[in-house]
């Protein structure tokens, strides 16, 4: 008697920082339990979550070049990337950057 291999499918995790050292830090805590994504950019994340549809995005607020704000919205208004959820990750001292990015969405 055969017994079927069950394989589960890991959650897709696209971490986006500008950062190197904390994209570095969240791929090992992440990548035992998940399958991790990584960009350095707003324009970066949007290409990658539009190729690869991740389950989740942790996006660091304050980026050169994009916001985590203006990713968010660009994502929001795609019908591909609309439904993906989306969480920021920022320095807790930037209380004022961090409730300015939730009210955003």
């Amino acid at each position: 008697m055969k017994i079927p291999i069950v394989t589960t499918k890991k959650a897709t995790v696209l971490v986006v920082d500008d950062q190197r050292t904390v994209i570095k830090l969240m791929e090992r805590m992440l990548s035992d339990e998940y399958t991790v994504l990584t960009a350095k950019s707003g324009k970066s994340a949007i290409e990658t979550a539009l190729m690869k549809l991740p389950d989740i995005i942790l996006l660091d607020t304050v980026m050169p070049e994009m916001s985590a704000i203006e990713v968010c919205q660009l994502l929001r208004k795609d019908p591909m990337t609309c439904a993906i959820a989306t969480c920021y990750l920022s320095d807790p001292t930037k209380i004022r950057e961090q409730t300015k990015a939730l009210l955003s969405v």
